[in-house]
């Protein structure tokens, strides 16, 4: 049996698509239109999937070749949720109408709708059955589905395959775009709200994937954070002998089974990249190091080391923030076990103090130290020179001692392509539609979608690809 797209319904299209918009119940009509291959029939069919079935108009594919397609859809086929239509039954089915008429599929529509109750349905591609009508007769057509579904408790959902306006971009509730586009020659998929009627939409485009054959438009970067009451002690991913985890397993497959011992990571922030961004994604990391007993020395100039402290402590606890961790600074702070005052008279000095740092705590017990650099001030602050003599001297630093150290900067900077040939890694991070993306460049990786999870009580990196 059909399942109604209400109450519960919603929720779980609230959880699962981000696009409950689509199901909202002022919004009768809908248009899901994109050139071949944008996703189209993929979120169709997660709506019908997330519906609990519904009738689904195909005039294209049979329901064998659909369920070998998308096998998600099997179970709904099987037990009966999307069923052949059959004109004497009031359910909603399959209607597999390749070799039909525009006036067989009015008819057909019509009649399902009257017997059954609030159906979702879908018509794909209702530009294969519309092309064989003049505009006239198409107009028609048209006026007469949108009418059957206002006065019925029905929403219709169009499936269009060409960008340009038509007559149905005029008629329907609401009319979402899907697009395959591109982004440093990598795939990027963008869904466009080009129209909704009586809903706000936020954000007029959005990226999505079609990541394991399903249909997921991305929110944002960071889910909600846990209240202080409810915040959970970081659970590590164990480092290895050949690999030091990164505490996200998402993150080490990307990196090639995480960092290896005396590794380098450059880190290139866009231009929209905030700290609001970063520091959960850099927190995770530094956790999964010191709950494992390891080092953290830290350089996160331009970031004030309270934040990255209290950033830390709450998840592995103020004596290990404290006894594992320093953070370097130029400032004039109030003492505290993780800060310590660099001399910035020249950039020997700095190096000398942070690499003492270190030193310290390899000496007082042999464990993986894990560093961070933020590059950008010490460029503005002592010049390309320097600041690559610099690196240099880490790097060698870090090799020897089988380490692992991460330098961040920004976008545009005219000496990252000079780092990226000394390190060992090169991953990007950017914004695109306020959306944040995480690729690899050095080695080459297709885009990921970047999500800070807490959903465990404590910052958890998730990346999903954009495919």
């Amino acid at each position: 049996m059909l399942s109604l797209i209400t109450g519960q319904r919603l929720d779980q299209v609230n959880k699962q698509l981000n696009i409950d918009t689509l199901l909202h119940p002022g919004i009768k009509s809908v248009l899901v239109k994109g050139l071949p291959g944008t996703g189209k029939t993929s979120l169709v069919l997660e709506l019908l999937k997330v519906a609990g079935g519904g009738m689904y108009v195909s005039t294209r594919s049979s329901k064998s070749k659909m369920s070998e397609q998308f096998p998600y859809l099997k179970n709904l086929f099987e037990e009966g949720s999307i069923l052949e239509y059959q004109a004497d039954v009031p359910k909603l089915g399959f209607e597999d109408l390749r070799l039909g008429t525009a006036t067989d599929l009015i008819g057909r529509v019509l009649d399902a709708a009257h017997k059954s109750m609030m159906p979702l349905i879908v018509l794909d591609s209702w530009d294969a059955l519309a092309k064989r009508l003049d505009e006239t007769e198409r107009l028609r057509a048209e006026q007469s589905l949108v009418a059957m579904v206002e006065a019925t408790d029905s929403k219709l959902i169009f499936v269009g395959e060409y960008p340009e306006l038509t007559t149905t971009d005029y008629l329907v509730d609401a009319v979402i775009t899907l697009r395959d586009d591109e982004y440093n020659g990598r795939r990027l998929r963008i869904a466009e709200w080009n129209k909704v009627r009586a809903v706000e939409i936020p954000r007029k485009r959005q990226l999505f994937t079609l990541s394991g054959g399903r249909f997921r438009i991305f929110e944002d970067l960071v889910s909600t954070p846990p209240a202080a009451s409810r915040h959970k002690k970081f659970k590590p991913t164990l480092h290895n002998p050949n690999y030091y985890s990164t505490g996200s397993e998402d993150l080490d497959i990307l990196m090639g089974k995480g960092v290896s011992p005396g590794s380098s990571v450059l880190i290139e922030l866009g231009k929209t990249v905030n700290r609001g961004w970063f520091l959960p994604f850099a927190s995770s990391i530094r956790c999964n190091f010191l709950v494992q007993g390891s080092y953290s020395v830290d350089m996160p100039i331009g970031t004030n080391p309270d934040e990255v402290k209290r950033a830390i402590s709450k998840y592995v606890g103020k004596t290990i923030a404290e006894s594992r961790m320093r953070i370097c600074h130029f400032e004039n702070l109030p003492e505290d076990p993780s800060f310590v005052r660099l001399d910035g008279s020249s950039i020997k000095k700095v190096y000398e103090g942070f690499s003492a740092e270190v030193q310290k705590f390899k000496t007082a017990e042999e464990r993986p130290c894990f560093m961070f650099v933020s590059i950008d001030f010490l460029y503005y602050a002592y010049g390309k020179d320097d600041v690559l003599w610099f690196v240099l001297e880490s790097i060698r630093r870090v090799r020897q001692q089988k380490d692992a150290i991460v330098f961040r900067i920004r976008a545009g900077n005219e000496i990252t392509q000079q780092l990226s040939d000394l390190c060992d890694i090169h991953l990007a991070i950017d914004g695109v539609e306020d959306t944040p993306i995480l690729y690899s460049v050095k080695p080459s990786s297709q885009l990921m979608h970047l999500c800070i999870d807490h959903f465990k009580g404590y910052p958890m990196i998730r990346l999903t690809p954009i495919v």
